[in-house]
């Protein structure tokens, strides 16, 4: 559902909500009058609370977001730093025993992946 969509079908309910409230404080149907007051009286002051409300959820989403992000960003940067160590155990190895070369001048390879 789109969120005009979301938007129509919850002042509707808003309206109807009213409307029924107003009935039991009248003790009958306020009709389409009622509806038409209402819209002209609430429609302003009920969207700018339905944009409220929207605007705290999107602002906890991208909250969310951010945080997973970073979360990501965070385990990306550990395993970049597990790879680099890996990189840097293998040079280690490679390196030790006299620049990469055995006793007859062949490279020589220690590690494991």
């Amino acid at each position: 559902m789109k969120e005009h969509e979301k938007f129509i079908k919850s002042e509707i309910s808003k309206i109807n909500l009213d409307k029924w409230f107003k009935g039991l404080e009248i003790n009958s149907d306020p009709g389409e009058e009622y509806i038409k007051e209402w819209v002209k009286d609430n429609a302003p002051f009920f969207r700018k609370k339905y944009n409220s409300k929207k605007m705290k959820e999107l602002m906890v989403d991208l909250n969310h977001l951010l945080d997973t992000i970073d979360k990501m960003s965070k385990k990306r940067t550990v395993a970049a730093l597990k790879s680099m160590q890996k990189r840097l155990e293998f040079l280690t190895n490679y390196t030790e025993n006299g620049n990469g070369k055995n006793g007859n001048g062949k490279m020589e390879v220690k590690h494991e992946l």
